[in-house]
């Protein structure tokens, strides 16, 4: 599979900031990282989405975690593999993404990125 997400015909975000960090439709309780699916993220999104995870699993790395995007996104995909790359042995990709949690008639809420 591509190592990189989706097409981006936007000029290059300047430092610090993300493209895709504009509130939109997610499942309650997600917790959203926005770019830490590109193919290469910035050493900043990098480090900020391995402290965000390690503080949100409270340093389990068996703890469940579950990534998703739109359907057959390949930034969740990437996203997964980052974590196993990590070290999380308990990581799931929902391939139908938010388009098929919608799909199968499930609730969803407006999300916000995840602080950094």
């Amino acid at each position: 599979p591509p190592a990189a997400g989706p097409p981006d015909r936007r000029p290059p975000a300047p430092p610090a900031r993300w493209h895709l960090a504009v509130s939109h439709e997610g499942i309650a309780g997600e917790h959203w990282f926005p770019e830490a699916g590109r193919g290469v993220p910035g050493p900043g999104i990098a480090a900020w989405f391995e402290q965000g995870i390690a503080r949100l699993s409270h340093g389990n790395r068996d703890r469940m975690i579950v990534t998703f995007c739109l359907s057959d996104c390949w930034m969740s995909w990437n996203a997964a593999r980052r974590l196993r790359a990590m070290g999380y042995t308990n990581v799931w990709w929902l391939a139908e993404g938010l388009d098929g949690w919608r799909e199968a008639g499930l609730p969803v809420t407006r999300t916000m990125p995840e602080g950094p």
